[in-house]
C-alpha cells in the first residue's frame, strides 16, 4: 500500500510539473512574442523617422540596434535575453493571394521591419521548474514578427492668398482693409512656407515608401486683380495623387509661386473638398490612410461673401466620414486667428500647430513626417 501512495504521489507531482513547465513555456512564448512585436515596431519607426540620417546603411544599422535594445528592454521568462543585431531584418511586406502576408527580406524601398528570435543558446533559453522530473530542463521558443508601414495618401493643402505676403510675426491689417500687398515682403511667412514644404516632401519621400502625396492651393475666387494666367477660384487641385519621389514635378508646380501668392480670399472648406476629391480621384487608393496636411496664416474669410461658402467644421464632418484625417498648422497668424484651423483638426482626429517663426513651422512639420501608420501584419 505505501509503494502504490508513493507511485501515485510521485505520478501526481510528475503531472503537477508537466502543467506548470506547460503554462510557463506557454507565457515564455507570449512574451516572446510581445517582445519580438515591440522590437520590430521600434526598428522601423526609427529607420523611417531618421531622416535626417542621409547614409541608409548607418540608418538600418542604427535602427537594428534599436530594435536589439528594445528587445532586451522586455522580460521573457522572468529576466531579460541578450540576442543579436542580426535578428533585425528589413524588406517589404505584402499580401499574398490567398490573402497571407509575406516579408521579403531585403527588397527595396523598404516598408517593414522583422524581428526573427530564437532563444536556443544557454544565456537565453527558459528553464523549466521540473525539469529533473520530466526531462525537459529547458524550453527554447521561436517567434517572428513583422511592422509595416502602412498605406498612406497624403494632400498638402497651402495658403496662397495674399495675406501670406507679410512678415513673419506681423499682425496686418489685411483683410479687411489695408494696402494690397501684390508681391511677398522681406521676411514673409510665404517664403518660410515654400521651404519647408519642400523640405516636407522629401522628408516624407525618405520616412513612407507606403507614401504618395498630392497638392491643393487654396486663396482666391473674389473678384479682384490677379496675376495673368492665374484661375482666380477659391481652391486649386494642383497635383492629383502620385508617388511622393517625384520630387521634381512637385517642386516644379511651388515654383509656380516662387513670386509670391496671388490669390485673395481664403476658403478652407473648398481646400477641404478639393483634397477630397484629389483622395477619390481616379489615382485615389480606398484602402490607403487618408491625411491632409493643411497651412494658412487665418481664418476662413471671403469678405461680404463670407455666407457663400460651408464653414470649416462642416467640411472636417465630412472628411471625418471619410476617414480623412487633417493636420493644420497655423502660422504667424494674429494670436487668436487659428480656431478655424483648430477645429478642423479636432473633428477629424488630426494635430494642430501653432507656429509663430520658421522654427516652430519646421518643428511642425518635422513632427507630422514622423505620424507614420505602422501596423503588425505578422
Amino acid at each position: 500500500m505505501a509503494v502504490m501512495m508513493a507511485i501515485m504521489m510521485g505520478l501526481l507531482l510528475l503531472f503537477v510539473g508537466i502543467v506548470i513547465d506547460t503554462n510557463w513555456s506557454a507565457i515564455g512564448l507570449t512574451e516572446l512574442q510581445v517582445a519580438s512585436d515591440h522590437a520590430a515596431r521600434a526598428s522601423l519607426i526609427h529607420y523611417a523617422t531618421n531622416v535626417d540620417e542621409p547614409d541608409r546603411d548607418r540608418r538600418l544599422d542604427d535602427a537594428a540596434i534599436m530594435g536589439k535594445a528594445v528587445f532586451e528592454a522586455n522580460t521573457v521568462g522572468g529576466k531579460s535575453r541578450p540576442v543579436s543585431v542580426e535578428v533585425i531584418d528589413f524588406g517589404r511586406a505584402f499580401t499574398d493571394g490567398d490573402g497571407n502576408p509575406v516579408f521579403n527580406v531585403g527588397a527595396r524601398p523598404y516598408n517593414s521591419a522583422r524581428a526573427q528570435v530564437s532563444l536556443e543558446t544557454d544565456s537565453t533559453s527558459i528553464s523549466s521548474f521540473f525539469g529533473n522530473l520530466h526531462g525537459v530542463e529547458e524550453f527554447s521558443p521561436a517567434t517572428t514578427a513583422v511592422a509595416s508601414i502602412e498605406r498612406v495618401d497624403v494632400v498638402l493643402a497651402l495658403d496662397v492668398s495674399r495675406s501670406m505676403n507679410f512678415v513673419v510675426g506681423g499682425h496686418d491689417t489685411f483683410p479687411p482693409g489695408g494696402t494690397l500687398v501684390s508681391a511677398p515682403v522681406a521676411g514673409a511667412r510665404w517664403f518660410d512656407m515654400l521651404d519647408e514644404s519642400k523640405i516636407f516632401l522629401e522628408k516624407f519621400a525618405r520616412n513612407n515608401a507606403m507614401a504618395r502625396i498630392g497638392l491643393v492651393t487654396f486663396g482666391g475666387g473674389l473678384p479682384s486683380a490677379v496675376e495673368p494666367g492665374f484661375a482666380n477660384t477659391k481652391s486649386r487641385q494642383e497635383f492629383p495623387l502620385g508617388p511622393t519621389r517625384d520630387t521634381q514635378k512637385f517642386n516644379d508646380l511651388l515654383q509656380r509661386y516662387s513670386g509670391g501668392p496671388l490669390g485673395l480670399g481664403t476658403s478652407l472648406s473648398d481646400a477641404v473638398y478639393d483634397a477630397i476629391a484629389n483622395f477619390e480621384g481616379p489615382l485615389g487608393d480606398p484602402e490607403a490612410n487618408r491625411v491632409m496636411v493643411l497651412l494658412s496664416d487665418g481664418q476662413q474669410w471671403f469678405a461680404d461673401q463670407i455666407d457663400t461658402l460651408d464653414t470649416p467644421e462642416t467640411a472636417a464632418l465630412v472628411a471625418r466620414d471619410k476617414g480623412i484625417k487633417i493636420h493644420c498648422i497655423y502660422y504667424s497668424g494674429p494670436p487668436t486667428g487659428g480656431d478655424d484651423l483648430y477645429n478642423l483638426a479636432s473633428l477629424t482626429g488630426g494635430e494642430f500647430f501653432n507656429a509663430a517663426n520658421g522654427a516652430e513651422l519646421n518643428a511642425a512639420m518635422d513632427r507630422i513626417t514622423k505620424l507614420l501608420p505602422i501596423k503588425l501584419v505578422q
